[in-house]
């Protein structure tokens, strides 16, 4: 019988960089990570400093809005994706 396991880490994408890079923002800093979808960009995680201003990841504010670089300090990144094929 086969057995899976289902983890679920929200913060990793912007945890691993902090620990990584030292020239990553520090923790008390936004960081949010953004990906290309088409013709737009979207937020594909953010920390929790982030949340706290009120960024999120619902429907309605998944794109990375122009009001968003006025938010001081924040440190809008690209999410670095390796595509691996698992068998």
């Amino acid at each position: 019988m086969r057995r899976v396991v289902s983890v679920l880490l929200p913060r990793w994408p912007t945890n691993r960089p902090r620990r990584k890079d030292h020239a990553a923002p520090p923790r008390d800093k936004p960081l949010v990570l953004a990906a290309m979808d088409e013709q737009r960009r979207i937020v594909a995680s953010l920390d929790e400093a982030a949340s706290a201003l009120g960024l999120s990841r619902n429907r309605k504010a998944l794109q990375v809005q122009p009001r968003d670089i006025y938010i001081p300090d924040l440190h809008i990144d690209t999410l670095k994706v390796k595509a691996r094929n698992f068998r």
